[in-house]
């Protein structure tokens, strides 16, 4: 069923986005399961905190209805961020491009402002589903989350 799911999610998105499809695919063939949050990690410096607590919901306690909510934001809220993230890293690869192709500052600077736009509208967006997670968990099971995003974040710092 999750592999169904997954392919049908790669298949919506490269009708609404191809480029960001392709990314995806390739994550398909490295992993075997496309992971849009990936993306968002990769531009973003705010923690991704609903996958820990989709994936840890019974250690954490999540009951059906705070799981709904969840999934209700996440999926009025995981396109744009997705848009975002792959218009800042096409922006930053145009930035690269312009200043290897020697255009002028004036241009470069235009493109810059842009990205740190982009880049500003999601982490807001990032920190916006924080703040929504605090108001749907308790007390208690936000701190479970934050303990096992700290757990897992420290055991990648060492993976690098």
């Amino acid at each position: 069923m999750k592999k169904i799911l997954s392919i049908m999610f790669v298949g919506m998105v490269a009708f609404f986005n191809p480029a960001l499809a392709n990314c995806l695919e390739k994550s398909v063939q490295q992993k075997g399961t496309p992971n849009p949050m990936e993306l968002i990690q990769q531009v973003s410096s705010m923690p991704s905190l609903v996958p820990i607590m989709v994936k840890n919901s019974k250690e954490i306690g999540l009951s059906q209805e705070q799981m709904d909510e969840l999934s209700k934001w996440r999926a009025e809220n995981i396109a744009p961020a997705l848009t975002l993230a792959k218009e800042i890293g096409e922006g930053e690869n145009a930035i690269k491009k312009a200043a290897l192709d020697s255009k002028p500052k004036e241009e470069i600077e235009a493109m810059i402002k842009s990205v740190l736009d982009k880049r500003s509208e999601l982490e807001n967006k990032m920190l916006l589903c924080r703040e929504n997670s605090i108001r749907i968990l308790t007390e208690s099971q936000w701190e479970q989350v934050v303990k096992l995003y700290r757990k897992i974040d420290h055991d990648h710092s060492h993976e690098k």
